[in-house]
């Protein structure tokens, strides 16, 4: 390789149209060649060495660059082929081996040779003379695709995507012409392409890892999408079993493009202290008008370190970390090594004037100094507010609608009932209450000046703060970093965040008007996270292939929560619920893995079947709202029916949680979340899963679809999880916005089934086929148990599902056996075609139902000819590598996927004659897929042998 290499540097590349091949000594001399000259130097260099190389002659296909490995020398745009000269050596163990001089790299699969010889005289394609003269010659090559295959990196040709652009085009128009302004928000989720096998990628949701790609991901689509605006570090949710909030990565920008000052950015010349978090604070209070002796000084509470350190056991130093408790250790050594008699920070008790401007607060304290509450939070997290005098923070500022009040609404009909009483406009509401409880804090941490933001009622109060801090900061000369509250949501500013969740990052991206804006976004937004070395693509250990990991959840609203089109036309709303729930497949086949009742997006006939009836009333009013309904209402008619078992609003397929919620003015924008979509591998997929909801939306505007709820029972999911069944349904979604005039390509939603429900094999016996695919399988949530850590729930993944659809199939007399047992197969409308589900046992694990039973597999699928009572040909499915090989880890890429998928899939020999099959009896409950726990024919799992066991001969 080095001599290869050391050739490519050494020339520059030519076309020479010119007939003959160089001597190694002319090339050199030339500092220049074609390919074929370099080959010879290749070739010479080689020999010079006493190794034996031949020149060779052929062509090179390069296929189109899908440019999804960012920083890496770009290929060609589309494909070409063309023809070529390189050289091969051969190499005792490896034979032949092709080397490219032109390149400097090993030939490929690209590489098409035609002609080795040891001469490249010998390998002219055209030799000898013609009694003819000819007036020109010319050829000709092409290169062509045998059909398209959906893969991570195109998941559609170019003429189904331009199609797709097309159709996003007329969606668009559509809903202006019904006077509609539809936004759609998103939030893709990636996973990391460098730290792959790390926990936080892989189930966790915090690490080193996360947080420092996370935070690069922010800074990047800072600078690419909102130049002018401030990261702020906020927090978001917490879960039990995790210590802390988990962070949150905030971008605030103008919409108008102008910048906000926020101070000097970057690395502190010297570590910042005390002194200059307090100087910070003073200087932030005189900014905003307020006298600087407002400024306290914070300080952790001696006599809970006291108290801790007390109970460490004698002998143990209270600075070393490790311990039992690692948290609180870490936490009492840092206090203890900073001293409890130094500030950790400065806080400036402030709250937005009703009248304008800002007015301060002077904290009465019982005990003299401002304690902290113990914690690893920044300090404005860890204020004692419940022992401060004062009332709760100010409203947010809402948009006044006409009509009645929401009931539900105490404070709203009180403030109302005053205003008729007195006889006069309602008042505003007071900024604040008597007393203030909200603070401005400064903390040098991590070599860092943090100024925290206490939570505002208005994005133009936020505004005027930054504005303060950054003018005090850029005096001073002090590089800060915003945390704290974000701003409320106005048509002021534009915000998107980057979130932790399990195993993936999370970009909650703003809402975009139109099909092409929301595309721009997304291939920004992509761009930008491979730049950082993250991507959406993931495999599962047996080579299929998994979304990242998280949703990709698509928001719909207004350009302002009462603009929105849901709250303006209750019927929309409506006629989603209907159309979703008369189509399965919306709900099934761009999901996750996990779907079911106790899934995160849970239909809302999924093992609630009294719902139905509930929210047929509920939608007959919401179909007739009457004249000008107020946006309440919608709300009022569905919170209580799109929930899940429990009664979450949130884990809902269709989730309304910040529709207009009662109770917090931030679940009033007037948005529609849909959670029954995964993340795909591709923006492009991306594109199409949006782009069919504003669709389905403008088919709903021209017409409301209005009709009786199914009542599917268990044939919701013994049918259509199966995926010939949920293909044909999604056909009707696209017939029905065909029939509206909204067509959309056929093609660009095929490829979500064949990612979420692959092609294992294919048994071709004579006119026979028979095509087994993986099927979608809901896996149980158990009961409570005791863990170490607490009460769990275990989820029964034991459990796997797959087709099989026979092509040129006689029922009168072929039959399909699975594990000796008739598989009852049921016709699809086409001529030959039926297709049957099976469920198995795929492994056996201790939390699970029926732990009695043993696994099912591998699956023996066997085709009998019932009239000659013989079997014609068999495969079979193994859950994993049939010689019983495990992988570690996940394949790196699909190509390895790909070759792990097909090693479970084998081909058998035929049973011997006669085949007798055990019938299965058919089930009234599950007529569509055969269940094989209900036959005798499990068996243990195999034992795993011990390390250095030898197994037996």
């Amino acid at each position: 390789m080095a001599i290869n290499q050391a050739v490519s540097g050494a020339l520059r590349y030519v076309i020479r149209e010119e007939p003959g091949v160089w001597t190694p000594e002319e090339t050199l001399a030339a500092g220049r060649g074609s390919c074929r000259d370099s080959a010879v130097l290749l070739v010479a260099a080689l020999r010079s060495r006493g190794l034996a190389a031949r020149f060779v002659s052929g062509y090179l296909v390069q296929l189109t660059d899908e440019g999804m490995i960012p920083d890496e020398p770009r290929g060609v745009s589309r494909d070409v082929v063309d023809l070529h000269a390189w050289a091969e050596v051969f190499l005792t163990g490896a034979g032949w081996v092709g080397l490219d001089a032109t390149s400097g790299l090993l030939c490929g699969e690209g590489h098409i040779p035609l002609a080795c010889t040891a001469r490249p005289s010998a390998a002219a394609p055209v030799e000898g003379t013609s009694d003819r003269p000819a007036v020109s010659v010319s050829f000709e090559m092409k290169v062509g695709r045998l059909g398209h295959e959906p893969r991570p990196t195109a998941p559609f040709t170019e003429e189904t995507w331009e199609a797709l652009v097309a159709a996003g085009d007329h969606v668009d128009a559509s809903l202006a012409g019904a006077g509609l302004t539809l936004t759609v928000g998103g939030e893709p989720t990636f996973t990391s392409r460098l730290y792959p096998n790390e926990p936080e990628w892989n189930g966790a949701a915090l690490g080193p890892t996360k947080w420092s790609q996370g935070l690069a991901l922010t800074e990047a689509l800072r600078a690419r999408l909102a130049p002018g605006g401030v990261v702020l570090h906020g927090f978001g949710k917490q879960y039990p079993g995790e210590s802390l909030p988990r962070w949150s990565l905030s971008v605030v920008s103008r919409a108008d493009g102008a910048a906000i000052e926020a101070g000097p950015r970057g690395e502190p010349e010297r570590a910042p202290q005390i002194a200059d978090a307090e100087r910070l604070a003073r200087a932030i209070a005189e900014r905003l008008g307020l006298e600087p002796a407002l400024c306290l000084s914070a300080f952790e509470d001696p006599w809970h370190f006291v108290v801790e350190e007390s109970r460490l056991p004698i002998g143990v130093d209270p600075h070393r970390a490790g311990l039992r408790d690692p948290e609180a250790r870490r936490q009492l050594a840092r206090a203890l090594d900073r001293g409890l008699d130094v500030a950790v920070g400065a806080v400036l008790p402030l709250a937005p004037a009703t009248s304008g401007g800002w007015v301060g607060g002077a904290w009465k304290l019982r005990r003299e100094r401002l304690y902290l509450i113990p914690g690893d939070s920044p300090i404005g997290l860890r204020l004692p507010l419940d022992s401060i005098e004062g009332g709760p923070p100010p409203p947010l500022e809402e948009e006044a609608h006409e009509g009645p009040q929401d009931p539900r609404r105490a404070d709203v009909i009180e403030a109302e009932r005053q205003r008729r009483k007195r006889g006069a406009q309602a008042a505003p509401p007071p900024a604040r209450a008597p007393g203030i409880r909200t603070a401005l804090c400064v903390e040098p941490r991590d070599g860092r000046l943090f100024v925290f933001l206490p939570p505002q009622p208005s994005a133009a109060r936020f505004l005027d703060l930054v504005s303060a801090v950054g003018a005090a900061a850029a005096a001073l000369g002090s590089p800060v970093e915003l945390e704290g509250y974000p701003p409320p949501r106005s048509p002021q500013l534009d915000q998107f965040s980057v979130t932790p969740d399990p195993g993936v990052i999370e970009v909650n991206i703003p809402p975009s008007a139109t099909c092409r804006g929301y595309l721009q976004l997304m291939e920004a937004v992509f761009e930008t996270a491979l730049g950082v070395g993250l991507h959406a693509e993931k495999f599962q250990l047996d080579g299929r292939q998994a979304g990242s990991g998280g949703g990709n959840h698509i928001t719909l609203g207004g350009p302002s929560p009462l603009a929105s089109p849901f709250l303006r036309r209750p019927d929309l709303l409506a006629s989603l619920i209907t159309f979703v729930q008369h189509h399965p497949s919306l709900s099934y086949m761009m999901s996750g893995l996990f779907v079911g009742p106790t899934s995160q997006a849970p239909r809302v006939d999924e093992a609630r079947h009294d719902a139905l009836y509930e929210l047929e009333i509920a939608l007959a009013q919401a179909f007739d709202p009457g004249e000008s309904p107020p946006p309440w209402l919608v709300d009022a008619l569905l919170r209580h029916l799109l929930v899940d078992l429990t009664g979450n609003t949130h884990r809902a397929e269709i989730c309304i949680d910040k529709l207009f919620d009662p109770a917090t003015a931030y679940g009033r924008y007037g948005l529609v979340e849909l959670r029954a979509f995964e993340m795909p591998p591709h923006v492009r997929m991306t594109h199409a899963q949006a782009l069919l909801v504003r669709a389905l939306v403008a088919s709903f505007a021209e017409r409301p679809y209005r009709g009786k709820l199914v009542r599917w029972g268990q044939v919701l999911h013994d049918k259509f999880l199966l995926p010939t069944w949920c293909w044909a349904d999604f056909e009707q979604v696209l017939e029905h916005l065909s029939s509206q005039g909204l067509a959309l390509p056929r093609e660009a939603y095929r490829v979500f089934l064949e990612h979420r429900c692959p092609v294992v094999g294919v048994l071709e016996l004579g006119d026979v086929a028979l095509e087994l695919r993986n099927a979608i399988e809901p896996w149980n949530v158990l009961g409570e148990e005791l863990t170490t850590t607490g009460t769990a729930r275990f989820v029964d993944s034991s459990m796997e599902r797959v087709e099989v659809r026979a092509t040129g199939f006689v029922p009168e007399r072929h039959q399909v056996i699975v594990n000796g047992i008739e598989l009852p197969l049921r016709p699809t409308g086409a001529a030959g075609e039926r297709v049957g589900g099976v469920r198995f046992r795929a492994w056996a694990p201790p939390h699970s139902l029926h732990p009695h039973l043993g696994i099912h597999h591998p699956l023996r699928i066997e085709l009998v000819d019932t009239w000659a009572k013989r079997s014609l040909g068999a495969c079979a499915y193994h859950v994993w590598h049939p010689e019983g090989r495990a992988f570690d880890l996940p394949p790196l890429t699909r190509f390895e996927a790909a070759a792990r998928r097909a090693q479970r899939f084998t081909l058998e020999g035929p049973s011997q004659r006669p085949v007798r099959p055990v019938p299965a009896p058919p089930s009234e409950e599950a007529p569509y897929t055969l269940d094989l726990r209900r036959f005798a024919i499990d068996h243990p799992m195999p034992e795993p042998e011990e390390e250095g066991e030898e197994s037996p001969s």
